[in-house]
């Protein structure tokens, strides 16, 4: 039996150092469901509070997946994918809790799901992703493939690839591949070396980047979110 979660200390030291995500989980299991909200909701407030980068942030995501291992997809099988109504109706409320401001509650959850995505490659089979239709790499790693260039799955390359030219869609495609082009081109290091002035413009360029590409994700995938 693992240790109960202690709500002041980080929770990807649940059970103990060393251990794996699917046993830190594990000890989730027994967390009453008002007890694991509640722990969400601190999570969320502590991300937020301590900015990006904050390593409540895995806190949030491990919570995340708890809550989702409480609900059931339509196949009746733990919602890994975060899909349910349940799960999102109980993520819902834990943000509406904290109060946030709109954006920020975006910002919040995205980085969570994020982190959740990740976790959630770490405890699933190559199988059971395939089973859950989640790609095989997690957020993390769909990030770091990024840096290195303009990284898009084979399959949607595939896509964009065959899409007739005379077929309008191709444009809306091929235009969004060419954004993600273009974004993937400003380094690291170019950022470093903005002035105050710059990195203050930049941030409101990316803020509406985010905001944008979150509009065309959900036009999308309506149903849809990070997994």
């Amino acid at each position: 039996m693992y240790a109960r979660p202690d709500a002041r200390a980080p929770l990807y030291t649940i059970g103990g150092t060393g251990i794996s995500a699917a046993q830190r989980l594990e000890a989730l299991a027994d967390v009453p469901l008002p007890e694991l909200l509640r722990l969400t909701e601190a999570a969320a407030r502590k991300s937020s509070a301590e900015g990006r980068g904050s390593p409540s942030r895995k806190d949030l995501g491990m919570l995340m997946v708890a809550l989702r291992m409480r609900s059931e997809d339509s196949e009746g099988r733990p919602d890994f994918a975060g899909n349910s109504r349940e799960y999102r109706d109980r993520l819902a409320e834990v943000f509406r809790r904290t109060n946030m401001l709109d954006d920020e509650r975006k910002r919040i959850s995205s980085a969570g799901r994020r982190a959740a995505g990740d976790i959630v490659r770490e405890v699933l089979t190559s199988e059971e992703l395939d089973d859950y239709g989640l790609m095989k790499a997690g957020p993390s790693e769909r990030v770091r493939e990024a840096r290195k260039g303009m990284w898009v799955p084979a399959e949607v390359q595939k896509v964009v690839r065959t899409t007739p030219a005379t077929d309008a869609n191709a444009d809306v495609l091929r235009l969004t591949q060419g954004a993600l082009g273009i974004l993937s081109r400003i380094s690291d290091e170019a950022i470093g070396g903005l002035t105050d002035v710059e990195r203050d413009t930049m941030a409101v360029l990316a803020g509406r980047i985010e905001d944008r590409a979150y509009e065309l994700r959900m036009k999308a995938t309506p149903d849809d979110e990070d997994a």
